[in-house]
């Protein structure tokens, strides 16, 4: 019995001095991380007229830029239409670049680089925005199409999902090539005109087309995730999430026989019944998660930010999936 006694009381001070050791690690490893944020407010940078950027922004959202998976043409005088109030809007980038149309509607620009050895990169966005849905236009709390900026607020359909995106590209654009940037690099512009109806005609023909001049990009960066506020427990400051993962799609033809019958006399199981749980189990199999390269990364650089204890349950899960895979 005393010997039983002494082995569970030396598990016990084994077990007691792992975690002093485990904590003393992440303590230290915690202590050790120093933030990577740059100073914003010392970085050098010109004035944004903001109001000025909104109001274009607004104008842009009026166009009612619906893409149709079936037929391209059922909007294409509000793709024109923005895409003329476009080179109205920003001539200095529509001076300094050149433009191929490409699937009709897709717009591709080069604005090319001083150094022709260095590998070229491309920035995205889409000009295409969803319907709204029938009868729910009473939901708006501003009309979907309308372009009001109220509130420190730019209203309306595409705001965000993505002409926010498209139009702070070439506000930026427009800026540097004002103050007499030119690019080391050359950088395509590639603004699609389908995206939300899968992009056939836009980014699918614009990546052939590079492809077939043998063009290779250093990187492309695309329509990205909110700058999210609140979103982790520790933090106090926004956060710009990073999404890099490539998302496929898949079409499912479910076919299945059962016993025929009437109301009456229901089966034991009913067609219904057996198609539902197969689709139950087709959602319950996804794909496991994984916490590894750029989004390793992102852990990484959240840690210093994030007050001491959480610091220490979040670091030591990044460090766990790093090890795993």
């Amino acid at each position: 019995m005393r010997r039983i006694i002494r082995i569970l009381r030396n598990l016990a001070l084994l077990l007691i001095a792992a975690v002093v050791v485990l904590a003393g690690v992440l303590g230290v490893n915690a202590l050790m991380r120093t933030s990577r944020q740059i100073d914003v407010a010392a970085a050098p940078r010109a004035g944004v007229d903001t109001d000025a950027a909104s109001k274009r922004l607004a104008e842009a959202i009026r166009f009612r830029t619906i893409s149709n998976f079936l037929d391209p043409e059922q909007n294409a005088d509000a793709f024109r239409g923005m895409q003329a109030f476009m080179q109205a809007s920003y001539p200095a980038f529509h001076a300094a670049t050149k433009l191929e149309v490409v699937g009709n509607l897709g717009l591709l620009y080069a604005w090319e680089g001083s150094d022709p050895k260095a590998a070229p990169i491309a920035l995205l966005a889409h000009q295409d925005v969803v319907p709204i849905a029938p009868g729910t236009e009473g939901n708006w709390q501003v009309p979907p199409f309308d372009g009001v900026v109220r509130d420190g607020f730019i209203w309306g359909r595409g705001s965000w999902d993505d002409k926010g995106n498209l139009f702070a590209i070439l506000e930026a654009a427009e800026q540097l090539i004002k103050e007499g940037f030119r690019p080391k690099r050359t950088i395509y512009f590639a603004f699609g005109q389908d995206e939300e109806v899968s992009g056939q005609r836009g980014a699918k023909q614009i990546a052939a087309l590079l492809a077939s001049r043998g063009i290779k990009l250093d990187f492309v960066l695309d329509e990205g995730l909110l700058i999210t506020d609140g979103i982790m427990k520790g933090i106090d400051k926004p956060i710009a999430l990073i999404g890099v993962a490539e998302k496929g799609y898949v079409t499912l033809t479910l076919n299945l026989a059962a016993t025929p019958g009437h109301s009456s006399m229901p089966p034991r199981q009913s067609a219904i019944g057996m198609m539902s749980a197969a689709l139950a189990r087709l959602e319950d199999q996804r794909f496991p998660a994984e916490i590894r390269g750029t989004v390793r990364e992102m852990f990484d650089t959240l840690a210093p930010e994030i007050h001491a204890q959480p610091r220490r349950v979040v670091e030591p899960v990044a460090a766990q999936a790093g090890a795993a895979t």
